[in-house]
């Protein structure tokens, strides 16, 4: 089985069950934070609007769990600002 890319992740995190979206939230995170798993991240910018979009909806639910990672999906780490700043 193929590990899973930005295509999975932005059918996943449109999902209406909170439980799953909790789960894909997770793996969205890891995936994220291993740049030689996720290579693929910024090769659709329009796929890339719509998890991003989506994970604005998170942030502003009322379920807290789904919040706090929707805020953490959108909040680089200072490691994550180090490494992108590094080639300035």
């Amino acid at each position: 089985m193929e590990p899973p890319g930005m295509d999975y992740f932005c059918a996943q995190v449109q999902q209406k069950d909170v439980g799953r979206r909790l789960q894909v939230g997770q793996e969205l995170l890891e995936y994220l934070r291993d740049p030689a798993r996720s290579p693929d991240v910024e090769q659709d910018q329009q796929r890339l609007d719509k998890v991003i979009d989506e994970l604005a909806t998170w942030v502003n639910s009322s379920n807290f769990k789904r919040a706090r990672v929707g805020t953490e999906l959108q909040t680089p780490s200072p490691a994550e600002l180090l490494y992108s700043m590094s080639k300035y």
